[in-house]
């Protein structure tokens, strides 16, 4: 039987169960499929449900389908975002036609779909989208390093390669990378100066000042998830607490908010 992509149900939970086994013990990313069916709520605004890829009653891969209200072009839709695409091709090549079954399937959910967090445009997922007929584009990732020398020593991006190893043991013991980073930090001494006429206020709820904020914002916007007070609830619950919110202030006006995640990571990629 020809492998295909199901929604996840009771009936492959075990085989879902032995995939990820199987990419555990061959040290694959930590990407995994779920092992056990929740609930999905067909009138709430953002709706999860996950597939996998079944060969032969075993499972071979699979993909996360969120459905979001989103804002495309100065007009509500549905779009949908699929999340940790999986394939046991990585670990064992008699299977690298999972991914492609992921892909077609992913396909036919229709041109309002996206992926993020690819990484570099030479990785295999984003090669085969762009081979499938997908638009890929790199995003910036913008981060600011607060303490120089535990980057350049911690930093898993520098320490996988010799050479990037050795220049930024260099750096940080030199005091090189200090400086150079603090001149890349340099232009924020002004926005700091800029900000004193803003106040930021730790909130524990989304209130209507996001539906405000939301209005005002969503038109300069081309595309992008609501960003209403509904839609925020169920996206950062305030029963989460790793999440941390803040409401921006000027002259007791909200003019805009920040979401955190805060976590210690080690080894992180």
């Amino acid at each position: 039987m020809a492998a295909k992509t199901v929604l996840l149900t009771a009936g492959e939970v075990e085989a879902a169960k032995a995939f990820n086994a199987r990419m555990a013990a061959a040290g694959a990313p930590a990407d995994f499929v779920a092992e056990q069916v929740n609930p999905v709520d067909a009138g709430a605004p953002i709706t999860k449900r996950q597939y996998v890829v079944v060969d032969a009653g075993k499972v071979r891969g699979g993909v996360l389908k969120v459905e979001y209200p989103a804002w495309l072009n100065a007009s509500r839709v549905p779009a949908t975002n699929f999340q940790s695409p999986i394939s046991e091709g990585i670990i064992d090549k008699k299977f690298s036609l999972t991914a492609m079954v992921l892909v077609k399937f992913m396909q036919q959910a229709g041109s309002r779909s996206f992926i993020v967090g690819m990484g570099d445009s030479r990785n295999p997922l984003p090669r085969l989208l762009k081979a499938g007929g997908w638009s890929v584009e790199p995003i910036p990732f913008f981060f600011r390093v607060c303490r120089p020398n535990r980057f350049l020593s911690e930093l898993r991006l520098l320490n996988d390669d010799p050479k990037r190893r050795v220049l930024a043991k260099v750096a940080a013991a030199t005091g090189a990378g200090w400086l150079g980073i603090q001149a890349l930090h340099f232009r924020g001494l002004l926005a700091r100066a800029s900000a004193r006429r803003y106040r930021i206020l730790p909130v524990t709820e989304w209130d209507s000042w996001a539906d405000s904020l939301w209005e005002c914002f969503r038109n300069s916007c081309s595309f992008g998830v609501l960003r209403d007070r509904q839609t925020l609830t169920e996206l950062y619950p305030a029963s989460d607490r790793r999440l941390i919110r803040f409401l921006v202030e000027r002259e007791g006006r909200p003019v805009g908010w920040a979401e955190c995640f805060k976590r210690q990571m080690n080894g992180h990629a």
